[in-house]
């Protein structure tokens, strides 16, 4: 095969790739900006109790 064959074989999985990067990089910032919320909630109920 050629390099053009090469690179277009290539290029799904590095897109592939690089999805599932922002997909992960996403959640873990979702994961944060939720546990920034809950954890002092969290803390302010057991204080209230």
């Amino acid at each position: 095969m050629n390099n053009a064959a090469t690179l277009t074989l290539e290029q799904p999985v590095e897109l592939i790739d690089s999805k599932t990067k922002v997909i992960l990089r996403e959640t873990v910032s979702l994961v944060k900006m939720a546990s920034a919320v809950a954890v002092p909630l969290l803390l302010l109920s057991l204080a209230w109790i």
